[in-house]
């Protein structure tokens, strides 16, 4: 079989969730094609998708070292490298990303990330800047923003003003809730992560809070659901995990 048709049915099987078919093709172009780039960062992908970030993290640097001109290789090592606990080198792996591909919104959103939970505010919201200035209404971006650089009641102000343009937005819903979980103002925090389960019910963080809101109003009964549906969410998300990984 030619090296093209094992690689296009290893996409196939990629793209379709079925990553131990994919894999087992995948490591049969490499044993011809030990550096292959392509296929060294699919690897790594079907890693990262099983949550294997040490061995992802390998695959990556291997892509890397096989043609370091690729700045998704940089982005992909960069989100295991972060999942991996390893902030130091994730930001450094991102800002090789942006320095080879400076208009990616979402590696800006990384790096503003990580600067925040790095203590760096003012970098942090630089990136975030930059991330904006690609793409005005990126959502994301937006929301980190209002959070790295106002107070909690500037905050929701804010955030109201971005829910008044997005209603059904459910990052927007639910960092409402928290902030409003948060100042003990439980009624509120509940409207507001009711739309955002509504949105999207497989949110593990949303059906959380909501049950934990729940119980602070003493509504027994929903906050079980809620908890309920919160471990329904890991478990989905831990058999289907990175069915949507970047290729």
């Amino acid at each position: 079989m030619s090296y093209d048709l094992l690689f296009r049915q290893a996409i196939e099987f990629h793209q379709n969730g079925d990553y131990d078919h994919a894999e087992q093709l995948y490591r049969q172009i490499l044993e011809a094609i030990p550096n292959q780039a392509d296929v060294l960062n699919l690897l790594g992908l079907i890693a990262q998708t099983k949550n294997i970030h040490q061995e992802a993290v390998s695959l990556f640097y291997r892509a890397i070292q096989a043609d370091n001109k690729r700045a998704q290789f940089y982005f992909n090592l960069g989100i295991s490298l972060r999942l991996w606990n390893k902030p130091y080198e994730a930001l450094e792996a991102f800002e090789k990303s942006a320095t080879l591909e400076p208009n990616t919104k979402e590696t800006w959103l990384e790096i503003g990330n990580l600067k925040k939970d790095l203590n760096q505010p003012e970098n942090a919201n630089h990136a975030y800047n930059k991330a904006l200035n690609i793409d005005p209404q990126y959502t994301d971006a937006k929301i980190n923003q209002i959070l790295l650089t106002h107070s909690e009641d500037q905050a929701i102000t804010q955030l109201h003003e971005l829910h008044h343009q997005s209603p059904n937005t459910p990052q927007i819903n639910y960092h409402l809730g928290l902030l409003y979980f948060k100042q003990n103002k439980f009624e509120n925090s509940l409207t507001y992560l009711r739309q955002a389960v509504e949105f999207c019910p497989h949110d593990e963080k949303a059906n959380s809070l909501l049950g934990q809101s729940l119980l602070a109003l003493n509504n027994i009964a929903e906050a079980k659901e809620s908890f309920a549906s919160e471990v329904a969410a890991r478990r989905c998300a831990m058999d289907s995990a990175g069915k949507n990984a970047q290729q």
